[in-house]
């Protein structure tokens, strides 16, 4: 819910033409997703979700949209990271994929050379 208030909050400044009128929201709603992703980050089990993806990846887009591209370039750094040291192996999507031309070519009786 912060990461979306965070976003709402940028969107508006991008209309507005500035951050003036909701800075004490957005700064409230900034913090609480940085508390999120730092709690996030100190299991090895939440911190491969795709909350924690999130939130860090709209940490990046909210810092390059105030103009702090040093902290978005790290936010981004750390979003490769988490990715890379995530479980190698299929998705499930490409599980799903596989099962069903597996399904496709048994139902047509095609042969696999």
């Amino acid at each position: 819910m912060h990461m979306c208030l965070v976003l709402a909050a940028c969107q508006w400044a991008w209309v507005r033409g500035s951050l003036d009128e909701v800075t004490l929201p957005f700064l409230h709603h900034k913090s609480a997703t940085y508390r999120f992703v730092r709690e996030q980050l100190l299991s090895v089990d939440t911190a491969r979700t795709r909350e924690t993806n999130l939130a860090i990846s709209t940490l990046a887009l909210t810092e390059a949209a105030i103009g702090d591209l040093e902290t978005s370039s790290k936010h981004l750094m750390g979003f490769r990271t988490a990715m890379q040291s995530r479980p190698s192996g299929e998705s499930l999507p490409q599980k799903m994929l596989k099962t069903q031309v597996y399904l496709m070519a048994e139902k047509k009786s095609i042969r696999w050379s």
